[in-house]
């Protein structure tokens, strides 16, 4: 009966810590692996979406983000 107890406690241990450690730290990499390709695929797409942000900001601000560019 301890048996079974101290098993479960340990089974229930190395249940949370893999899904609270291990499982969520390996989606990430994954994750920050595919957006790395998906920029590097499309650099061209991400520029453009750039430029057309800075269109969109207010004249009186405008001065602030030509100087960030030229920086």
């Amino acid at each position: 009966m301890v048996n079974v107890l101290l098993g479960l406690i340990l089974f229930y241990v190395f249940f949370r810590l893999i899904t609270t450690l291990i499982i969520p730290k390996i989606t990430q990499h994954k994750i920050n692996k595919y957006k790395e390709e998906l920029e590097k695929e499309n650099q061209e797409i991400i520029n453009r979406k750039e430029k057309r942000n800075n269109n969109n900001i207010h004249p009186s601000l405008k001065k602030y983000y030509e100087n960030k560019d030229k920086q």
